[in-house]
């Protein structure tokens, strides 16, 4: 070896210092060789680690050091052109090939001797092995490699925090996205500057806590809620800690959204009148809401969610019935469970349920679980069959009457009709509808039908009418009335005709036949009448022969009065032969001709007779005995009110009154003079003669009516009675 490489600064030997033993049992590779590539020393080492037996087999087979133990002969070039600019290299690492060919990593020191010429003569140096380390530190690079491509392109944002600081040391770049920084802006940052609360945060960052909730703020002000997962641990003595960020917003909106969704349905339970039930079929267990045990009467504490309580309070038959059609639909021959059955209440009354459910299956098809809903329909089943019961009646009371509804429909023009409407026209009886044409064909008259339609959805001009029809089915003539108004929408524009039909064949056949027979009847009364009057005239003309043979003058008075009477009697028969109608007489026209015929028949021209009672007219029971009351009080004015032809005082001229006043069904009659009145002490109600007694009797009895007596002014006697048969 040269002696530069042993001198010392002072030239002195180190006493006992072998040289020698150092160079050969030296652990590194020592070694001098030429600037052309040849090997002049090297140690043990240094041939071992070139794959060589000894130091003289690697300087006798080596002869070309760029080639034989360079793995890469460029790396010789660039350590030559070291050299040459700097006279030596310090921890030079490079690659070298063994001579089994496999490659290592070396580090080399290396410091260039020169020759008096400058020129580099030989290289002197030592050599490692760091083969092992190279692996290591490309193991370690390699997971540094990975770990920071999991960094990056995890799915969470990942940070690396000082523990003290709260320093951002690392950032991926979820991290950016979410918080909207750029990775430069996040490693300027701090994690507390990202948290809504600083102080949870920053103490959160010094305790090893695995998962937390918190909220941040993104960099537009937008609030964050996330879940943080921490793993704390020493980095070159520097507390620190990775926390994984996930953003769980959407999840916790989500959550809120759920929980209020359950808060509103558990208010829903709660305040329904339904009642809702989930059974587990795997379990067996069951629950019923509120609602669905309110149903039933009870608070929600007084049932337990058992199946048995459904049971206990269904009918039997009606379990029965549940059991099989649930049976139906697991075995997929329904595709829902529904039915009504009963069910007890707590105080001991039945209501109708109406059950609806869905049977869920897991992956395999197997039922697992059950869901529905228990509905009160007792009352509406109530008013359901109410409502069928009055449709009877009314569908009943339609055919009993022959009346039919339908409508019009002025968009389609289409006709529907009751159940009685098609059978009055002799339509299809399952056919709800059918069109204008096959309503028109079974109209005689057709013109007269759509004019006065016409006039009612133009002019709202009132719609009745009566027609003849021919029947669709049958090809019968009826005669129809036909009532219909107009339906109007929120802008009163017309859109159906709304009416009913009523069948009056039977009615009409009927009217003919009672027309017919009133005419008949009426002629035989008009001849009744004629006879009856014609024979009372017969009497009352044999009467009158028979007082003109009388030399009695009180015998003539009684053949008088009698005939009288019976005149009365036989005016109101000649009023009713001649009247249009036969049941009632006009009371003012008979009264005037019975009034004269007395005035005449008693020689009193002088007295004025007067008759009120206009337009009324009277019934044949009651114009007979009026007839006769007006006949006898009349009678009597004429022969005893006037004596002398003279008014009572103070009165210039002889008047009898006969008045006749109705109010609804209450009659008035009076019959009045201003005569001398009566004598003294006569008492009207005891005299026993025959024309009082008559009137008497006439009014009270006959007529149910009552009497008044004025006599301030002459005599006037009024006869108030009721007709009983109004």
């Amino acid at each position: 070896m040269p002696e530069s490489t042993t001198s010392r600064t002072d030239s002195s030997p180190i006493p006992g210092l072998d040289f020698e033993n150092i160079f050969i049992k030296a652990p590194i590779g020592v070694f001098t060789s030429t600037p052309e590539g040849r090997y002049i020393s090297a140690n043990p080492a240094q041939a071992r680690m070139l794959g060589y037996q000894n130091p003289e087999e690697l300087i006798e087979t080596v002869t070309d050091i760029a080639t034989q133990v360079y793995a890469d002969p460029a790396e010789r070039e660039e350590f030559m052109r070291l050299m040459e600019e700097q006279g030596e290299v310090f921890n030079h690492e490079c690659r070298f090939r063994r001579r089994d060919g496999t490659e290592l990593w070396v580090s080399s020191n290396v410091h260039a001797i020169r020759g008096e010429d400058g020129q580099i003569v030989v290289y002197q140096g030592l050599t490692t092995d760091i083969t092992e380390r190279k692996k290591a530190e490309e193991s370690l690079r390699e997971r540094e490699e990975k770990y920071r491509l999991i960094f990056n392109m995890g799915v969470n944002a990942m940070f690396l925090v000082d523990n003290d600081t709260t320093q951002i040391l690392e950032c991926n770049n979820k991290a950016s996205q979410l918080f909207g920084y750029s990775p430069q802006e996040l490693l300027s940052m701090k994690m507390t500057d990202l948290s809504t609360t600083p102080e949870v945060t920053q103490q959160a960052c010094r305790e090893n806590v695995a998962k937390r909730e918190r909220v941040y703020q993104k960099k537009d002000g937008r609030l964050l809620s996330v879940e943080v997962t921490s793993e704390h641990f020493y980095l070159a003595n520097r507390a620190v800690h990775i926390a994984a960020i996930a953003d769980i917003t959407d999840k916790k909106q989500a959550e809120e959204a759920l929980q209020a969704s359950e808060d509103r349905f558990k208010l829903a339970m709660d305040a329904s009148r339904d009642g809702v039930y989930e059974w587990d079929l795997e379990t067996r267990e069951i629950y019923y809401s509120p609602g669905w045990k309110r149903m039933l009467g009870y608070e929600p504490h007084e049932l337990p969610d058992d199946f048995s309580v459904w049971e206990n309070r269904t009918r039997p038959e009606d379990v029965k019935k549940s059991w099989q059609m649930l049976q139906e639909v697991v075995e997929g021959k329904r595709e829902r469970f529904e039915l009504e059955f009963e069910m007890q209440h707590k105080d001991g009354h039945w209501i109708h349920i109406l059950s609806r459910s869905n049977i869920y299956k897991d992956a395999s098809g197997t039922p697992v679980r059950v869901i529905g809903t228990h509905v009160d329909i007792t009352e509406s089943k109530r008013q359901r069959e109410y409502l069928s019961l009055s449709e009877s009646r009314y569908r009943k009371a339609q055919a009993l009457a022959k009346v039919g509804n339908w409508e019009y429909n002025l968009k389609t023009t289409e006709y529907w009709g009751s159940d009685e409407a098609r059978k009055i026209f002799g339509f299809d009886p399952d056919k709800d509808s059918f069109s204008s044409e096959e309503v028109e064909n079974c109209i005689i008259e057709r013109e007269k039908v759509h004019q006065a339609l016409v006039d009612l959805i133009e002019n709202g001009k009132p719609y009745n009418l009566e027609y003849n029809i021919i029947t669709k089915n049958t090809g019968k003539l009826k005669t129809i009335v036909s009532i219909a108004e107009i339906e109007k929408d929120g802008a009163r524009n017309p859109v159906k005709v709304s009416g009913v039909i009523h069948d009056i064949t039977e009615r009409k056949r009927y009217e003919q036949q009672l027309s017919a027979a009133l005419n008949e009847k009426e002629v035989l009364l008009r001849e009744v009448h004629h006879r009856v009057k014609n024979n009372l005239a017969a009497i009352i003309s044999l009467m009158d022969l028979q007082r003109r043979k009388l030399k009695d003058a009180h015998g003539q008075d009684i053949l008088i009065e009698l005939s009288n009477r019976i005149r009365a009697m036989s005016l109101i028969h000649e009023k009713l032969y001649r009247a249009d109608l036969l049941a009632s007489i006009d009371f003012h026209d008979y009264s005037q001709a019975l009034v004269s015929h007395l005035r005449i028949a008693f020689g009193s021209p002088g007295i004025i007779c007067r008759v009120d009672a206009p337009g009324i007219t009277i019934p044949l029971d009651l114009a007979s005995p009026c007839g006769m009351i007006v006949n006898e009080l009349v009678t009597n004015a004429l022969k005893y009110a006037f004596p002398d032809g003279t008014p009572r005082p103070g009165n210039t001229e002889c008047r009898i009154l006969v008045r006749l006043h109705r109010d609804k069904d209450t009659y008035t009659l009076t019959v009045a003079d201003n005569g001398i009145g009566w004598p003294p002490g006569f008492d009207w109600a005891r005299t026993q003669t025959l024309g009082i007694t008559l009137v008497r009797m006439l009014g009270q009895h006959q007529l149910g009516g009552q009497y008044l007596v004025d006599q301030d002014n002459g005599t006037s006697i009024t006869l108030t009675f009721i007709d009983r048969k109004e």
